[in-house]
């Protein structure tokens, strides 16, 4: 083994590395690239103890038991992010909106910024219309359906898959749930992660923050100043987009596929919280795509139609009780169907 010679300027070298949060195991493969000489973990431990250097901490090594929290990050790409679908009282016309834009632009891969399920049957809160937990698995499989023929599928939990651990004293998480609710889990293609957030390459921060404001774009823009990232916010079932009072960084609010006759709460009981709106976004390119109650969707069916996007004709077949339509590159994007089931929020006589 090569000796080292510690002059005093590699013991500033190491010093600074320490100071840096590395590890004595990561200091040694720092300093045997730039020495191009092989330093060895035992070789950093002894030159810090010589040097009577013995009261710095020694940082655990990522493979000890201590647990580490960083928010989960994917690379800059092509996504369909959707959030607050609230299976299963999803809104089929919305949803089917994100499947026909996502195969316009030749996204296939989708982010869902939390509360994918809704998760009623364990609220912890009052309700006259509590369904069954088989009933809410069954009314949801037409959404896993359309969900399962995206090539990538990243869940960030929200506080309705919360509601699991709630449940049950944190006993049962989400993610057990999930293997309730459809098979997507035992297949590569689906991740979940049971942060709140989810980092996009370096610039860009989706969240489903705990907080809420009942004013549009206002919990966005402080996030997006404190994080000094374009944010993208669920939570609050609001559509909108600013800028922080920097001028830098894009604050959304993505709104959600939800549809609002079937939500309980919302229409049993009358408060002054701004109505909710429904949305979506695209992220492309590294250029954000909003859809929302303002987009001209005749536009975007006429690029369709006019085959600027899609090659051949629109067609459409019957197959099981389900809809498909064959686009570009010969692919399929299944239209999600109303599943047939009772209207648990009929008024009362």
């Amino acid at each position: 083994m090569t000796k080292v010679n510690w002059t005093p300027e590699k013991v500033e070298r190491v010093i600074e590395l320490i100071m840096s949060g590395f590890t004595y195991s990561k200091i040694a493969e720092i300093l045997s690239k730039e020495l191009k000489t092989q330093v060895t973990t035992n070789m950093v431990e002894r030159l810090v103890y010589r040097k009577g250097l013995r009261r710095i901490i020694k940082k655990e090594d990522k493979d000890s038991e201590m647990k580490y929290f960083h928010p989960p990050r994917l690379p800059m790409d092509d996504y369909l992010i959707i959030c607050d679908v609230h299976a299963p009282y999803y809104s089929e016309k919305w949803v089917n909106r994100a499947g026909i834009i996502s195969h316009l632009l030749d996204v296939n891969k989708i982010i869902i910024v939390g509360d994918l399920f809704d998760m009623h049957f364990i609220s912890k809160y009052y309700s006259e219309y509590r369904p069954e937990m088989g009933e809410e698995i069954e009314w949801t499989e037409p959404f896993m359906d359309w969900l399962d023929q995206f090539d990538f599928i990243f869940l960030i939990q929200g506080n309705h898959e919360r509601r699991a651990g709630i449940f049950s004293d944190g006993r049962i998480q989400a993610r057990f749930f999930l293997r309730i609710f459809g098979n997507l889990v035992m297949k590569n293609k689906f991740k979940f992660t049971n942060y709140d957030s989810l980092e996009i390459g370096e610039d860009w921060l989706l969240t489903h923050a705990k907080d809420y404001s009942r004013i549009p774009t206002r919990m966005a823009t402080r996030l997006a100043s404190k994080y000094h990232r374009n944010l993208i916010n669920a939570h609050g079932h609001f559509f909108g987009m600013t800028y922080d009072v920097s001028g830098k960084f894009l604050c959304i609010d993505l709104g959600g596929l939800f549809d609002i006759s079937k939500i309980e709460y919302i229409n049993l009981r009358t408060t002054s919280y701004p109505f909710w709106k429904s949305g979506f976004g695209v992220l492309k390119n590294g250029f954000i795509y909003l859809f929302h109650d303002g987009t001209d969707w005749d536009f975007w069916l006429s690029l369709y139609k006019g085959g600027k996007y899609a090659k051949g004709t629109r067609k459409k077949t019957k197959k099981d009780g389900k809809k498909k339509i064959s686009g570009r590159q010969g692919k399929t994007r299944q239209v999600c169907l109303r599943h047939p089931q009772e209207n648990r929020l009929e008024a009362s006589p």
